[in-house]
């Protein structure tokens, strides 16, 4: 969802990140993500980003420095509290298992049409 050097984003330290959440974390090689929050497990957060079809799991709490409340895009800023930015996110969510099927189904055709 959020692009590379065209959004800006506004980050709040958050004692306890929450399902739908986009935290900016640490992975253990140092690279610092901004992913969402897919799921919340006892040992750790389970992530992915919005265009991805792989989950990455566990980020500690230890891991995130901060959470994404809004962002800028075009000039205009939008909450992450916002009703609409909310359901897009649920929506997204639970279309997964079906970009998924998507995404295997696009690498299979590319193999089949490229002869390999």
């Amino acid at each position: 969802m959020l692009h590379h050097r065209r959004d800006m984003v506004r980050i709040i330290k958050k004692p306890v990140p929450e399902k739908f959440d986009i935290p900016l974390y640490i992975r253990n090689d140092g690279k610092y993500i901004l992913h969402r929050i897919v799921a919340v497990k006892k040992d750790g957060y389970i992530v992915s980003g919005d265009n991805q079809c792989i989950r990455e799991y566990p980020v500690m709490l230890s891991q995130i420095l901060g959470v994404v409340v809004g962002f800028w895009r075009n000039g205009k800023y939008i909450d992450c509290n916002n009703c609409l930015y909310k359901l897009y996110c649920r929506l997204w969510n639970f279309s997964y298992p079906i970009r998924y099927i998507l995404h295997i189904i696009k690498i299979i055709w590319s193999r089949f049409s490229h002869g390999g």
